[in-house]
């Protein structure tokens, strides 16, 4: 599958990059069965594994604006079929790497996938945040407030990032996502302040009937102009009868991670094997360098490593020292 990847689309691409792509991408699907639970989100590990295939591509040099981008997809859901993956995973990728909210999406996926090791590490253990970390936090929850400004019940805004919203508050109740200070660093109240601000901003710039079709009582209120897919409920292997599929049913969690995802690949089957560690591993290795940064961006963490073929796969959190060979 691989190879048929590379004989039809390599001539236009860095042949050794997408080589490398195709047999991630290939195996991965091929092995989507064998990926542990996620903490906390396995309900939306399709989502994560989506978004990790989205982001994979995003980063291939030239494939976005390739004028044979719209057949490369459709030859990624050929394989996707071959693997007999649509009645456990839908291919979501597609409506993702489409969205405008795309990296928004990513975002508040992967903060509710590292939320669970910032809990750990910042309540349980009252260890205080670096700079990148209070820097990570709190540009997750400038995302995380601005989608839910978006999506409130009144806007009745249907999107990829209020299904993403949704969905991370199912798991993440009460504004729970709220409530990582860095032991009252950062202000909640500021934030929040800030995102307003940005949204009526927003607001002043759009068509007069645009910002007409607001109540008064919704002024802060700004929904997305530019939607071309509906969201992607984990539950179903389609789109919600209150959201229309595209063309192709799609979705990362990814997340974000979660949400996200470490995979081994053989040198014969490629095959992918998620990076998610129980809690007793990462607690062991936190207690080893408590000092090194928090956060690995879930969807950065499958790092290959070439003399042994194998990947190096970091725990959601940029701790490098949260690592294992698999």
């Amino acid at each position: 599958m691989a190879f048929s990847l590379i004989s039809e689309f390599g001539n236009d691409l860095d042949n050794n990059e997408f080589e490398s792509f195709c047999k991630k991408i290939t195996g991965a699907i091929g092995e989507y069965s064998v990926m542990p639970t996620l903490i906390n989100l396995d309900k939306y590990r399709c989502k994560y594994f989506n978004l990790w295939i989205c982001d994979h591509i995003s980063k291939l040099s030239g494939m976005l604006n390739n004028p044979k981008f719209s057949d490369f997809k459709t030859k990624i859901t050929n394989i996707w079929k071959e693997n007999n993956l649509e009645s456990t995973c839908t291919w979501h990728f597609i409506s993702y790497i489409d969205d405008s909210d795309y990296d928004k999406i990513k975002k508040l996926y992967d903060y509710a996938l590292n939320y669970h090791t910032f809990k750990s590490y910042i309540f349980t253990r009252n260890k205080p945040c670096n700079t990148e970390d209070k820097s990570y936090i709190e540009e997750s929850l400038k995302i995380y407030e601005e989608a839910k400004h978006k999506c409130t019940p009144v806007s009745h805004e249907e999107s990829l990032l209020c299904t993403a919203l949704q969905d991370v508050q199912w798991v993440y109740k009460s504004d729970e996502l709220s409530k990582i200070t860095c032991n009252g660093e950062i202000s909640i109240d500021k934030i929040r302040a800030e995102v307003q601000k940005l949204l009526t901003k927003e607001q002043a710039t759009l068509p007069p009937q645009a910002g007409a079709s607001q109540s008064d009582s919704d002024q802060s209120v700004i929904k997305n102009p530019v939607q071309s897919h509906d969201s992607t409920p984990e539950e179903t292997s389609s789109f919600s009868n209150t959201q229309k599929a595209t063309s192709v049913v799609f979705p990362l969690f990814g997340i974000l991670l979660s949400f996200f995802l470490f995979y081994k690949f053989t040198p014969a089957g490629t095959w992918l094997h998620s990076h998610l560690q129980s809690k007793k591993t990462v607690s062991s290795n936190l207690n080893e360098e408590e000092t090194h940064d928090l956060l690995e961006n879930t969807h950065n963490s499958i790092i290959e490593n070439s003399n042994t073929h194998h990947l190096v796969g970091y725990h959601p959190s940029r701790n490098n020292n949260i690592k294992h060979i698999i």
